[in-house]
């Protein structure tokens, strides 16, 4: 007894825990407070019982026993009034309510009377205190029982007019009450009533812990497990412990005895034996049990496992998106069931665009969900199932979302996130059933949620490598450049229509063979980096053709050298345009050079002229004789000169190149020039950097280039000035700037400093600067000029640095 005594004090104390929860969770909840009051009511009746036993003061024993039917008055007023407030409040209910409560108010005064336990007739068993009880008993019992009833019954009717999380806290509720008014009310007020003794009342007030345990966990939880899933598991473990206890019963014995007698084995052989074959045949059993009793009762519960398998299987093998949404929906629909489902794909970028609504149909759905839908948003952040409501007891932006959902008529909604990017979204409306979504059922849309997101994504990775090979196929049909693959065996694997027409082999008849076997041993196989390679082509027929040529390595996935890729272009039709050119551009310059050469022969002519006209006249004058022969001379000179110029500006250019010193040539030119600058007063200021290289060149050719623009700027002034000359090294070149502090060049004259036969100067014949830049540029370099208003004339030349190869070359 002292150990039930014990449990009837645990029990209040786990009550009394109990309320304070609901009212720390359900402050704003009306029902709350309610069945707060309906749980303290329950410790009181169980302190009360638990106290009552083995006290020794009758008279003490007596209050708290008539205490009982005290505090069992109030249990069924806090019950009626929960009844009316939970989980909406009715208003209608709340005054009938009102109005039994009322009618129960005697109770509370009868409980302490006589007609309900009689002072005489308590006596002190060794199972605890035992009373006669009085002839209201049995009245109190079926009024108790009649007014948590009703109370019950509007439970059942709220139930049918409510849905999803609702409606299965009702559930818990109810399941809680059944065991309240089986066990309280049969052992406390009927068997007392029949019986006329109260030995098993002690037991009454454990019920109530089976009643308040579900009620809260109904209200305070968010999410509650389907009750048909204990149930079902319940029954499913106990027809198979009862079957196989059965058996166990049955057939012991007669083993035991069989055993004993025909093989003369110990007693117990039997039970030993049976009790190995029944472990080893619980699970298979249990399995066909669980099918027999899913197929008669509980035709809706669905083989978590099974599932899973068959559509993580179906997803992971479809590739099409269509498909994919189509196996999801129909896994979706087959086990949960719900009344009406849709489906959001994206379109373009982010936005997401409602693509179907497969199942039922939506009084209100967006056709788009935006990006900065907060939906969305939420959905990326979390990468959880959203259930709306959860969403709406939350605060916040999550009860802004749960509101919206809420208006959609949206119950569940599944993300379909991979790899941080949101795939679609799936939105569940309520079950067929009016069933909440359990926790089962949101950790099965979890996981197919990640498949098919995975799936979806890995999708569009497919598409978009479908597009590429269909885009790169297309590529390197429509392209003008020839394009080869080799393998790092050597092996052609591309060849494109491009490279067909430019070598003139078939594709069909050179892939998988090696260049060397189709005669192409030409072609370079190394990496040319950013410098293509100029080479040229001699194909089957003996045609030789020019090709730009570029060679890239790469290396596939399952490859451990590396490929080759070889593009060409056929430079025929450049080379043909460039000639075309140079042809066009030789004719106008020749046209223009002609007319500016016969200009300045014309003007030597006229004095030669003149003085031929006057010989036969003034022949016998020696003056005129001494004259003539000076002038003639020359002018002649002049002209010789001038076509001489005229033939080194179009002769070819000189290969016989060599390392040239740009400094040791600019020193010599300065000393070759030391009396023209020295006369004109000019100071002359020199910089050479300490890393020069030397130009590979033609050396006479780099000489005369400097001398001219030097001699150029000596004679830009006349009357003194600077000269600047300074030589650096940048990068792989050679710069030489030659700058005066002369009058400079118009900025209209200073883009034709460069051409042939023009000049600025008096009794100039254009041709040094022009000859300058025949020079520089035919040793690779390149040359512009600047004058910056004020400062005169800046020449810059560059020259290419000599290789260090090339320097080692020439050297030895």
């Amino acid at each position: 007894m002292l150990l039930l005594q014990l449990l009837l004090y645990l029990a209040m104390l786990y009550n009394i825990v109990l309320a304070v929860i609901i009212l720390w969770r359900t402050q704003t909840h009306s029902a709350g407070g309610s069945f707060a009051w309906y749980i303290l009511s329950s410790a009181a009746w169980t302190g009360c019982v638990a106290t009552a036993q083995f006290t020794g003061n009758k008279h003490l024993s007596l209050l708290l026993i008539r205490a009982t039917f005290f505090c069992a008055t109030f249990i069924t007023i806090s019950w009626l009034w929960f009844c009316a407030e939970f989980p909406v409040v009715s208003t209608r209910f709340r005054r009938a309510a009102f109005i039994l409560i009322v009618l129960t108010l005697p109770w509370l005064y009868l409980a302490w009377t006589r007609y309900m336990i009689p002072p005489n007739d308590l006596t002190f068993q060794y199972w605890g205190v035992d009373v006669k009880v009085g002839p209201l008993v049995l009245c109190f019992g079926i009024w108790s029982e009649l007014f948590m009833a009703i109370g019950a019954m509007h439970l059942l009717y709220k139930r049918k007019q409510i849905g999803g999380f609702e409606r299965l806290q009702i559930r818990y509720i109810l399941l809680g009450y059944m065991g309240l008014v089986i066990v309280g009310g049969i052992t406390n007020m009927f068997l007392p009533a029949i019986t006329s003794s109260s030995r098993f009342g002690p037991f009454g007030p454990l019920a109530s812990l089976f009643v308040t345990t579900t009620t809260t966990y109904a209200i305070v939880r968010y999410r509650l497990m389907d009750i048909k899933i204990i149930l079902r598991a319940g029954l499913i473990y106990s027809i198979t412990i009862g079957m196989l206890a059965l058996i166990f019963a049955l057939l012991v014995p007669l083993i035991d005895h069989l055993l004993a007698t025909h093989f003369s084995m110990f007693p117990r052989a039997g039970s030993f034996s049976m009790a190995f074959l029944m472990a080893l045949s619980f699970q298979p059993l249990r399995r066909y049990i669980q099918k027999v009793v899913d197929h008669r009762f509980f035709k809706s519960v669905y083989d978590y496992r099974l599932t899973l398998r068959e559509a993580g299987s179906a997803l992971a093998s479809a590739h099409d998106r269509e498909i994919l949404m189509t196996t999801l929906v129909n896994a979706i629909a087959r086990t949960l069931r719900p009344h009406n489902l849709a489906v959001y794909l994206p379109e373009r970028q982010e936005q997401l665009t409602l693509a179907t609504t497969m199942l039922g149909t939506w009084v209100e759905l967006p056709e788009q969900l935006p990006p900065e839908e907060l939906l969305l948003v939420y959905s990326l952040a979390m990468d959880d199932i959203l259930l709306t409501d959860e969403l709406i007891r939350q605060h916040g932006m999550m009860q802004v979302i749960g509101a919206s959902l809420q208006g959609w008529g949206v119950y569940v909604a599944m993300p379909l996130i991979a790899g941080g990017r949101l795939s679609g979204m799936v939105l569940l409306g309520e079950k067929l059933s009016g069933d909440v979504y359990t926790t089962d059922d949101v950790g099965l849309l979890r996981i197919l949620g990640k498949q098919a997101a995975i799936a979806l994504d890995n999708a569009r990775h497919f598409d978009e490598m479908v597009i590429l090979n269909e885009y790169h196929e297309r590529l390197l049909h429509s392209m003008q450049d020839g394009v080869i693959a080799l393998a790092p065996d050597e092996l052609l694997i591309t060849f494109n229509p491009s490279a067909e027409r430019i070598t003139g082999l078939q594709a069909g008849a050179v892939m998988g063979q090696r260049l060397s076997d189709i005669g192409m041993t030409h072609l370079p196989v190394i990496d040319t980096g950013d410098h293509p390679l100029e080479i040229t082509l001699t194909t089957p027929n003996g045609i030789e053709i020019p090709l730009l040529i570029s060679v890239t390595p790469f290396r596939r996935r399952w490859d451990s050298a590396d490929s080759h890729l070889i593009v060409f272009r056929d430079l025929s039709a450049l080379r043909a345009l460039e000639q075309e050119k140079m042809q066009v551009e030789r004719f106008s310059s020749m046209g223009a050079m002609a007319a500016s050469l016969a200009h300045e022969i014309k003007n030597p002519l006229v004095p030669i002229q003149m003085f031929a006209h006057l010989l036969p006249t003034k022949y016998d004058d020696e003056e005129f004789r001494k004259d003539f022969s000076v002038t003639v001379v020359n002018e002649v000179e002049r002209i010789s000169r001038l076509v001489g110029q005229m033939l080194d500006l179009v002769r070819k250019p000189s290969y016989d190149r060599g390392l040239v010193d740009v400094r040791d040539v600019t020193e010599r030119l300065l000393t070759v020039t030391r009396a023209d600058y020295q006369r004109h007063a000019i100071q002359v200021h020199t910089h050479f950097s300490e890393d020069l290289l030397g130009v590979f060149g033609v050396a006479s050719e780099v000489y005369q280039a400097l001398l001219n623009v030097m001699v150029n700027s000596i004679q830009a002034m006349p009357d003194g000035g600077e000269l600047f000359i300074d030589v650096q090294a940048v990068g792989n070149e050679v710069v030489c700037r030659i700058a005066d502090t002369g009058p400079g060049v118009s900025p209209e004259d200073l883009p034709r400093l460069f051409e042939p036969l023009f000049t600025t100067k008096v009794g100039g014949h254009g041709l040094g600067l022009a000859l300058t830049y025949q020079f520089v540029r035919a040793n690779g370099g390149e040359i512009h000029a600047e004058c910056p208003p004020g400062q005169g004339l800046m020449v810059m030349m560059s020259f290419p640095a000599s290789r260090a190869a090339e320097t080692e070359l020439l050297c030895t």
